[in-house]
């Protein structure tokens, strides 16, 4: 009898709701909380962190409330807030279909839930889980849940805060995949323009690769580059691509001619989802002008990386190069005017011109000297992209290699100028004593 009372006891605690939250509450979520935000840029779905003071803004009555936590202001399912301010929720995405019933026993009414679907787990029994599914609840075995959901919190790494994902569903066509995931903001960096230089970029990859998928954000946006490259590689995994295209959205200082306007840097890099290490990277300032082909240009520098797949395009002929190449094209070097002939009674034959072997001379050392300079400009710039994206000695050694790339080039146009000035001062005898 003692037993069966105990059994009761449990259940009625397990179905019992928990404690209600009202407008001005504040409590420190104990799990991982979703929250979804609308803004200019569409809506946006993120997650709050444990440990993290959440206030009750207001309670609506379709089963949702308005929160602040941080910066985020957003909506969360009351449910949820509730089992998350009692450390109790947990979010899993079922690998296989299960039963849930109405009440907390067999015989109630059942809905039979479909394989990829998203559940809130508000509490755990040793028998049965109160879950909510959308804008349903009800119940489901624990061995089920235990079975057949794989956990969203579940880590794969020793971090502690390591946010974890499950199974995410994307769109894409056939070949590799390659996940976009939104950008990651430094400082005071708006949110807003993250958002907005993100639909400018995705929309050429997906020009370029039909196998191109998108994601919302999940977690924090301001993470450290090592995290964000390990959590773009493990979302990769998690959505079926082989690679992940990540990236991080810094605001620079105002130009003191153009205070007004803000200046960004984009650095981005693609990822491999299986070693999750960093393939290659590039860098731009963009803006959101119609005519700045920043996007372009960063993806001529980094998908010829990537495998071929059905019904991609070749990555486009930036106008201008990166920052991370050096220009091929500088300003030619005009020859100097010819010096003036010395009259004399009988001049020499033409090989024996002055100026010509002058003129070869200067070719050959500035031919020298490019070749020079150019072996030492690639072999600074293999060592720079040898390097991790954040070694502070990188950028060092890629403005080297672009000062020697600068002045091979102007060597090698003088060389050119040099040589054609020395076959014409020898085929017109300019120079000479006439």
């Amino acid at each position: 009898m003692t037993r069966v009372a105990a059994l009761v006891v449990a259940l009625l605690t397990l179905a019992a709701p928990a404690t209600a939250v009202g407008s001005g509450d504040t409590c420190k979520v104990r799990a991982p909380l979703k929250i979804t935000m609308k803004g200019a840029a569409g809506t946006i779905d993120a997650t709050i962190d444990r440990d993290t003071l959440v206030e009750v803004l207001s309670v609506g009555d379709q089963g949702y409330a308005r929160v602040r936590a941080g910066e985020m202001v957003g909506s969360v399912s009351t449910l949820d807030l509730e089992s998350a301010c009692t450390g109790a929720l947990r979010t899993c995405t079922l690998k296989a279909p299960v039963m849930m019933f109405d009440e907390n026993r067999s015989d109630s009414k059942s809905y039979r839930l479909k394989e990829g679907a998203s559940l809130s787990i508000l509490k755990r029994g040793r028998t049965w889980a109160a879950v909510r599914i959308e804008d349903l609840t009800g119940f489901v075995k624990s061995d089920d849940v235990a079975k057949h959901c794989v956990a969203a919190d579940e880590t794969v790494g020793s971090g502690a805060s390591d946010p974890g994902l499950g199974v995410e569903a994307v769109d894409r066509g056939e070949g590799p995949g390659l996940l976009v995931l939104p950008f990651h903001v430094e400082g005071a960096t708006p949110i807003g323009s993250a958002d907005a230089f993100l639909d400018v970029l995705f929309d050429r990859v997906s020009f370029f690769r039909p196998d191109a998928a998108r994601v919302g954000v999940e977690g924090a946006r301001d993470i450290a580059w090592s995290a964000q490259v390990a959590a773009a590689a493990k979302r990769a995994r998690g959505a079926d691509t082989a690679f992940a295209l990540i990236g991080r959205l810094a605001l620079e200082p105002p130009s003191k001619d153009d205070p007004l306007t803000e200046r960004y840097l984009l650095q981005l890099a693609l990822v491999d989802a299986k070693s999750a290490k960093v393939l290659k990277g590039a860098r731009v300032r963009p803006t959101l002008r119609p005519e700045d082909d920043w996007a372009d240009r960063l993806l001529a520098a980094l998908l010829p990386v990537l495998p071929a797949a059905p019904g991609a395009r070749p990555p486009p002929i930036p106008g201008k190069k990166t920052e991370l190449t050096a220009p091929t094209e500088p300003a030619p070097v005009a020859p100097g005017p010819p010096p003036a002939a010395t009259p004399t009674d009988a001049g020499p034959h033409w090989y024996g011109n002055a100026w010509g072997y002058l003129a070869l001379g200067t070719a050959a050392a500035a031919g020298a000297g490019a070749g020079a300079t150019g072996y030492f400009a690639f072999a600074q710039n293999d060592d720079a992209n040898a390097r991790v994206q954040t070694d502070p000695e990188g950028p060092g050694q890629r403005n080297t290699a672009l000062a020697l790339a600068i002045t091979s080039d102007a060597l090698s146009v003088t060389a050119v100028a040099a040589a054609l000035t020395g076959v014409v001062l020898f085929a017109t005898g300019a120079g000479l004593p006439e």
